[in-house]
């Protein structure tokens, strides 16, 4: 009887050392762990509109060289980048129909990525006349994953961009226009790697019950 119950005894401490160890290192299990609200985006952005030679071009932010040296918080809004257009003669006009931009923005839940591209489609219809009138507009056509690309920390159709945007001309703000976008959901946060001791603890520890059970069945 006292053996039976001193096997019973190392039984419940191997397992409930292994669950220590488990729960000590941050794999508790999710009804107990807390609900995430707000999670950091990493990116950056860059873009072009038309052939990229005409007075109206975008900037970008960052590097898409060295992706994710800007952040924001989710759900939320941020910058994607500007419009700028050129001083236009007094006389001077710029129309665009249907004329095509394209935006590109690399996001990820860590500032080390890995990073999804996603391709923002949209396009540029109105005049501008000279340094003070506009009647210049840009709208969305698409947003997508880049081909190729993973897919990002976010659904989708949760990304919302603030259009249709009116373009300033060069004498309203130096020609610069905003475009910005908002993430109504917060992004997934990166997925947690075990140790390598935590998990070697672990393994040893229902390995060591394993071999308990095995010798109970031979004995």
């Amino acid at each position: 009887m006292k053996e039976a119950l001193h096997r019973a005894g190392l039984r419940n401490l191997m397992v409930t050392s292994a669950l220590a160890i488990v729960i000590g290192n941050g794999w508790a299990p999710l009804a107990q762990a807390t609900p995430i609200t707000t999670q950091a985006v990493y990116y950056d952005t860059w873009g072009s509109v038309g052939s990229g030679s005409g007075p109206l071009t975008f900037i970008g932010l960052g590097s898409n060289a060295t992706p994710g040296g800007l952040s924001f918080i989710s759900p939320g809004s941020f910058l994607l980048g500007q419009f700028q257009m050129s001083s236009l003669p007094s006389s001077g006009t710029l129309n665009y129909n249907n004329t095509p931009f394209e935006v590109f923005a690399n996001f990820s839940s860590s500032p080390s990525g890995p990073f999804s591209t996603v391709e923002i489609s949209g396009t540029l219809n109105g005049t501008i006349t000279g340094n003070s009138t506009s009647s210049m507009f840009a709208t969305i056509t698409s947003v997508q994953t880049q081909a190729g690309s993973i897919l990002p920390p976010f659904l989708l159709s949760a990304l919302s961009i603030n259009l249709p945007q009116g373009i300033a001309p060069f004498g309203v703000n130096g020609g610069f226009t905003s475009l910005t976008a908002q993430l109504t959901v917060a992004a997934d946060p990166p997925s947690p790697v075990p140790e390598p001791g935590s998990m070697a603890i672990f393994v040893a520890a229902i390995g060591g019950l394993g071999l308990w059970r095995y010798r109970r069945k031979i004995s």
